[in-house]
């Protein structure tokens, strides 16, 4: 920390937010309401508020926002639900008390400092290991007010935040573009799908449209049985478990079953899972490789194909447009969509007789999204290194190293500038004065 920088408690350099007198209030009175809902956890923004009467607020909504105000989510802290009021439309309005309302004193904190300190993990990781609770672990507004912070002087501070928000910019820029390509990568992989059950990648193979029924053995629907962490019987794989195409089986659960009803539901290597329900409904899984000794759940249906069907054409099928604008068509229900099995034997599959040529539309399929795979695995990464990169740019801005020393001697030539220690003194000054004046009325 630079020589004229101080380590100082939060409560000392803050403002608390006023505390709204709901008996006050008209019952027909309207407010704009923030909760930790409306807080992008991403971007750091507030993308929506509710409207309301007195008579119909939430119980919540307790706390009167000033423009600049850090609100800071004090459940699950780890998931950085924190935004700064930026617009005069939130100016007087009202959030929840699941907010710490973080107000600087003007005169001695920058509210944008204030709001890019709260996003470091400088300010995060203490709070973290305060939480208490188990659904919703949370810290208190004392414990958020209690930690120490790095106070810059004032000109330094704004410096600090312009810097930040320079390069903010820059690296926005580029997240911006490389999500753009894994847009484009997405579009890249339907067209291949598209085409590979076209037949536009293979000369000489005809491709014929068959019911998955006549190319299955079996098309099941999954157990139905509670889980449990300890290991009393096999695994139950659950729609949940299945993430990006991929299953931690260390994290999958098991289930007490009958030996007599495992033959029914023990999972095989070939065997394609499909979600038959809610938001994944239409997601697949294939069973390309051994796994534990498992079975599927209720919200699950196991496809087991015949011996002269590949199993990774027909995976592959189920990625494409044709087959989601088919479940798209199939699935019934607005909140809860569901396709059952009747439907699910019903769908066209694009399908050659000859499993060598199943083979070889597999090959061209994998040939081109290999490539694909690559480039995703580089923007994955890239986008971690730019996670990491914005937490690297936040801690130089706080130990005082991100600024050049002609950007420091800039600040130092300021009008206002002052070492923290002599600002912290002079305000400590006025709060004395202005109690030792209360005390003589």
């Amino acid at each position: 920390m630079r020589e004229d920088w101080e380590e100082v408690e939060l409560i000392k350099v803050c403002f608390k937010a006023q505390k709204v007198k709901r008996k006050e209030m008209s019952p027909y009175g309207t407010l704009k309401y923030l909760d930790i809902g409306g807080i992008d956890n991403a971007s750091n923004t507030i993308v929506s508020h509710k409207d309301f009467t007195w008579e119909n607020a939430p119980s919540r909504a307790q706390q009167i926002v000033k423009k600049g105000d850090v609100l800071f989510s004090t459940v699950r802290t780890y998931l950085k639900n924190i935004a700064q009021v930026k617009v005069n439309e939130y100016d007087n309005e009202i959030c929840s008390s699941g907010f710490t309302v973080l107000r600087g004193n003007p005169a001695i904190l920058n509210s944008s400092y204030l709001f890019y300190l709260s996003l470091s993990v400088r300010f995060l990781n203490p709070l973290s290991k305060l939480q208490t609770g188990t659904s919703y672990p949370a810290v208190r507004d004392k414990d958020v007010f209690a930690q120490n912070i790095p106070l810059a002087p004032l000109p330094e501070q704004r410096a600090i935040v312009a810097k930040i928000e320079e390069l903010f910019s820059d690296l926005d820029k580029g997240i911006a573009d490389l999500k753009k390509a894994q847009d484009q990568l997405k579009v890249y992989r339907q067209a291949v799908l598209k085409k590979a059950f076209e037949g536009e990648l293979t000369k000489g193979v005809t491709i014929k449209t068959s019911e998955l029924e006549n190319l299955s053995s079996q098309i099941h629907y999954g157990y139905t049985a509670s889980s449990s962490k300890d290991p009393v019987g096999p695994h139950l794989l659950r729609i949940t478990d299945i993430q990006n195409n991929n299953v931690d089986w260390r994290n999958v659960p098991f289930c007490a079953i009958g030996e007599d009803k495992i033959k029914d539901y023990l999972l095989q290597k070939g065997d394609i899972l499909f979600a038959r329900t809610g938001a994944t409904v239409g997601k697949s899984f294939l069973i390309a490789n051994d796994i534990p000794k498992s079975v599927f759940a209720s919200y699950l249906i196991r496809v087991q194909l015949k011996g002269d069907v590949l199993p990774q054409f027909i995976a592959y099928f189920f990625q494409s447009p044709k087959y989601w604008i088919q479940i798209g068509a199939n699935s019934v229900g607005i909140g809860q969509p569901n396709v059952n099995g009747s439907k699910l034997k019903k769908l066209l599959i694009d399908f050659p007789a000859s499993i060598e040529e199943q083979h070889q539309i597999v090959r061209q399929i994998e040939s081109r999204l290999s490539v694909c795979d690559k480039v995703e695995e580089s923007i994955t990464e890239s986008l971690e290194k730019a996670k990491a990169l914005r937490q690297s740019i936040l801690k130089k801005g706080f130990e005082g190293t991100l600024l050049s020393e002609e950007e420091i001697a800039t600040c130092k030539a300021a009008p206002d500038y002052e070492p923290a220690s002599v600002l912290l003194a002079r305000i400590e000054r006025s709060r004395k004065e202005k109690i030792k004046a209360e005390k003589k009325k």
